[in-house]
């Protein structure tokens, strides 16, 4: 539903480095370390460490599945994306519906709920995150690595390499979403929360010590256009039209939660929100925990295995396999 733009937002933060932080380049080294940092000549003539807008939205898209995983243990809310199985194919919502010619309402419908956020091989997804590029100095140092032998517990014959390591740096970057349901704009923020609680290690080598790292959050926006000037975070569920709503099978709307946006500042065709006290991020993130609350019960995510009828946004009835 790209035609038509009828809420987005945008939150911009900082990564700290807390510890050895590696992301790993792909390139081939003749000489120095085994294992290099990516680097970018997007902010001046001297290479930079920088983060990857990829590795970050795979960094949070895992931690937003092992959310609604937990909060949903008796199913199974989200798919397996990389699990390409001929004979299961519906544990990937990609694999299932890559090749498919249905429409793009229905390919989101028939999504698990991470894929209807962060995309798939079958459709575009809603969020847009952007490099995280150096604010400052980077400092790096050469570490030595070596392989742990699992029959002796000792250092294995021939396994000793370097890998070059980001030991302080802050990162700025941001990330957006356009046309969020309440519940998946809810999701990023308790997922972002995690990362400000240095809950979610990046890159490589997390198992090993590698990628503690802190987000700061620096400003969240909102923005509608200037037909509506309330003061209630809406999504698309309660801005679409009723046709709409059937195509895409949006869950309800939740209910009753609180007038949290300051008055609107305007900008062009757009009203904006800015959410720029802590106070209201503290709102923001209460408001985050009750609407994914209030759409768990309504998710209807069935793995792929039955198509749904659907009727003013909600199922009706189930059929046969696809």
């Amino acid at each position: 539903m790209r035609k038509r733009l009828l809420c987005s937002a945008q939150i911009s933060f900082d990564i700290e480095v807390k510890g050895p932080l590696l992301i790993k380049s792909g390139q081939e080294s003749i000489h120095g370390p085994d294992m290099s940092p990516v680097v970018t000549y997007a902010i001046g003539e001297e290479a930079k460490p920088y983060i990857p807008g990829t590795s970050l939205k795979g960094v949070l898209r895992s931690h937003c599945e092992r959310i609604v995983r937990t909060l949903l243990p008796e199913k199974t809310p989200v798919c397996l994306p990389y699990l390409f199985e001929a004979e299961h194919p519906e544990r990937s919502c990609g694999k299932r519906l890559e090749k498919s010619e249905l429409p793009t309402p229905e390919l989101y419908r028939c999504s698990c709920m991470a894929c209807k956020i962060f995309g798939s091989l079958a459709f575009r997804g809603r969020t847009f995150f952007t490099d995280g590029y150096a604010k400052g100095e980077v400092k790096t140092e050469v570490r030595d690595g070596v392989a742990i032998d699992r029959k002796t517990g000792g250092a294995a014959t021939g396994a000793k390499y370097d890998l070059m390591v980001v030991i302080k740096g802050i990162f700025q970057t941001s990330l957006a979403i356009e046309n969020f349901e309440s519940w998946q704009l809810g999701l990023l923020a308790l997922g972002l929360r995690d990362m400000e609680e240095e809950r979610l290690p990046l890159g490589l080598g997390t198992s090993r010590g590698l990628g503690h790292v802190k987000a700061h959050i620096r400003h969240i926006s909102l923005r509608y256009p200037f037909d509506y000037t309330g003061q209630k975070i809406l999504g698309i569920e309660a801005r679409a039209t009723k046709q709409e709503k059937a195509q895409y099978g949006f869950g309800k709307a939740p209910e009753a939660l609180d007038d949290i946006l300051p008055p609107a500042q305007e900008d062009g065709v757009w009203n904006v929100y800015a959410l720029d006290t802590e106070e209201k991020r503290k709102q923001l993130l209460s408001w985050s925990r009750r609407a994914l609350q209030a759409y768990l019960p309504q998710d209807q995510w069935n793995q792929g295995l039955q198509p749904r009828v659907w009727r003013d946004g909600m199922p009706e009835s189930s059929g046969g396999g696809r």
